[in-house]
């Protein structure tokens, strides 16, 4: 607790460079998922064994889309993990089954998660 950790976000080029043996974790806001879908897609389809954590955060749970294909990907990927933050919940919204669901902002969940990010 109390680490400091840096990120940068796209800039123009957004590609996978990280090595293929390392665990991945992508920490998402709204539409900012949308690059990093592409990014979870590719590497469920080229390197199924690697670990992936994906955090996706709104503000309302109606902001969320796409959730069929990330039902698919947890019941076909046993190494995808996925925690859904949304500020408030909307009555009736269901979370796609495996999702973690969590009511706050996404840098908490990160937290709360407890990963060990090999820091």
């Amino acid at each position: 607790m109390g680490d400091v950790v840096s990120a940068w976000g796209p800039a123009g080029v957004f590609t996978m460079r990280s090595p293929t043996d390392r665990p991945l974790v992508f920490v998402a806001r709204g539409t900012g998922f949308a690059p990093i879908k592409a990014i979870v897609e590719q590497q469920l389809s080229l390197t199924p064994e690697r670990r992936i954590e994906l955090f996706w955060g709104v503000t309302s749970s109606s902001d969320l889309y796409d959730l069929d294909t990330l039902a698919e990907w947890l019941r076909t990927d046993a190494n995808l993990r996925c925690w859904l933050v949304a500020r408030r919940f909307e009555e009736g919204f269901i979370s796609p089954e495996g999702a973690v669901r969590t009511t706050g902002r996404v840098s908490d969940a990160v937290v709360g998660s407890k990963l060990d990010l090999g820091l």
